[in-house]
């Protein structure tokens, strides 16, 4: 059983078989929980493939692209809202002051923005972090997709897989640069 936005929920054969904010048939949920809960899982795979690559020994970059920066904070990374101000995220590389002559090149900024993931993490886990001001770059001019292409091209070599942990959006520049 698929559950729908509208609150019902399709057969196995697509048909709608109920509708309303009742429980399943087994009693577990009801569809209003299910929704506020979030997502199909995009988070959790990634950080959760990150864990077993790390297990692995392989050097694991998570790229965190969404606002909420649900990733960076089940990685440890202390979110300038959180956390440590100090710490560069994945907005701070993305951010061009139009206004400055001789921007900050992200295939230099990139170094200061990745950080390793908490101590309950395999040491070989590293992620490039959210914050919530990251939500921003999504109504810049610029070409921030250019700018995460050519700073993850100057450590591509460091790491084994690169996990991308993108935002709920289907569209937006925010998703265009993790694809």
């Amino acid at each position: 059983m698929r559950l729908r936005l509208d609150g019902g929920a399709w057969d196995d054969w697509g048909r709608c078989i109920r509708t309303g904010r009742e429980s399943d048939p087994r009693g577990r949920f009801s569809t209003r929980e299910v929704l506020r809960e979030g997502g199909v899982g995009k988070t959790s795979i990634t950080n959760g493939l990150a864990a077993v690559a790390g297990d692995r020994g392989m050097r694991t970059l998570v790229v965190d692209l969404g606002p909420r920066a649900t990733a960076s904070v089940e990685l440890g990374i202390p979110i300038p809202e959180t956390g440590d101000p100090q710490i560069f995220t994945l907005n701070d590389l993305l951010h061009i002051n139009m206004g400055d002559d001789d921007p900050v090149a992200s295939h230099r900024a990139i170094h200061d923005t990745i950080h390793p993931a908490g101590e309950m993490w395999p040491a070989t886990v590293h992620v490039l972090p959210a914050e919530r001001k990251l939500a921003h770059r999504e109504s810049d001019s610029g070409p921030i997709e250019m700018r995460l292409r050519t700073g993850l091209a100057a450590v591509a070599d460091d790491y084994d897989p690169i996990l991308f942990d993108l935002p709920p959006r289907a569209c937006g520049k925010l998703v265009t640069a993790g694809l």
